[in-house]
Formats: structure tokens, sequence, C-alpha cells
């Protein structure tokens, strides 16, 4: 229950820290997704890093290794993630461009489950937030030559808590910490975020208000 506590609180200076924005935004988010993975589903002594970005106002989370490096699981498996955040120039509030998770059985991501991506502005026609799943499905329905993999299915924003309890309650990937531990700092640690994440739009796709 301490040790809960603790966690708890410790979330909510981070969260209080990558809210208010400026220079101390993109270190508190760092060390708030560290926080989650190392106590769930991250191989213990793995990190996820903070890389430059394009401009000094942006950077990247991505692998231990290299930014495009997969994060090593505790059932031997791979998430590959990566997120692209910025400052915005007047705010100085911090915003994600984009951000990607996919689990993946191998290190080079051939042998991959699922995806979503998200895109602030995105390029194409595609939902500038989207799954792909990787499998077949039950019933012949799809064009000739598409695969399930190839579609787009539209989303909201998915968190980086969210993708942790379905690779623990359906993929049954290992913890690192009792669930009575890990469950309520997730929850402290999503609802913040998710009251905050800008909605996904695809103007492209026409028919916005």
């Amino acid at each position: 229950m301490k040790r809960r506590d603790s966690l708890r609180q410790e979330v909510r200076n981070l969260t209080r820290q990558y809210k208010a924005g400026g220079r101390g935004a993109g270190p508190a988010f760092k060390d708030l997704m560290q926080l989650v993975l190392s106590l769930t589903v991250l191989r213990r002594g793995v990190s996820i890093r903070k890389y430059g970005g394009v401009s000094p106002n942006t950077f990247v989370l991505g692998g231990q290794e290299t930014r495009e490096a997969p994060l090593p699981l505790t059932n031997g498996r791979f998430l590959s993630y990566s997120a692209t955040l910025f400052l915005d120039p007047e705010t100085k509030h911090l915003k994600v461009s984009r951000s990607r998770f996919q689990y993946q059985l191998d290190k080079e991501g051939a042998r991959w489950i699922f995806r979503y991506e998200y895109l602030r502005d995105p390029e194409d026609k595609h939902p500038a937030a989207h799954l792909h799943v990787r499998g077949t499905l039950a019933e012949d329905c799809l064009p000739p030559r598409e695969t399930l993999e190839h579609l787009h299915f539209p989303t909201h924003r998915v968190p980086l808590e969210a993708v942790i309890r379905l690779l623990v309650d359906h993929f049954k990937v290992p913890c690192n910490e009792q669930e009575t531990t890990w469950r309520p700092v997730l929850l402290e640690s999503e609802v913040p975020f998710v009251a905050i994440a800008h909605p996904p739009t695809n103007l492209k796709q026409g028919g916005a208000p």
C-alpha cells in the first residue's frame, strides 16, 4: 500500500511537470512513460531514450539502442515504441505530433501482431489515428488481393497505458509488479492524458464541419 501510494504520487508529480510545459516537460513525460513500462511489461534493466528531433523544440522517445530499436518485454517479445513530441511555440505546452506502438514477436519486426499509429497532421486519406492487425479474417469479405493487415481501422487516441493493459490482459505478458500496484498507477497516469489529448481528425477525408 505504501509503495503504491508513493508511485501514484510520483505519477502526479511527473504529470504536473509535463502539463506545465517548458523545458522540464519533455524529461518529465519521458520519465512517466519509463515508470509505467518498468512497473509492467518492460524487461528489467531496459530504458526508453530521448532523442533529438528535427528542431530544438522537438524530440523523439524510442528504444534503448536506437530510436527505432524495439523494447524487450518480460515474455521475450518486443514492443516497438516511438513518440515524437514538441513544445508549442506559443503556449510552450508539450504536444504529440505522432506516435506508434507495435507488438512483435521478433526484434526485426517481421512477425508483428498489431500496430497503432497516430499522426497529428495526416498526410493522406487514412484516419489520423488507426489500428492495423496482422491476421486473417474468418469470412471472405475483402476485395481481391487485399489483406487485413493493410486496413486502417479508425480509433480515438490510444495511450500507452491502454496498450499495456491489452498486452497483459489478452496477450498474457507478465508484469514486474503486483496487479494491485500497477493498475492504480496506470490509471493515475492515463486519465490526465486522455483529458487533454488532441482528438484525431483528418480534413482530407472531407465532411468535417
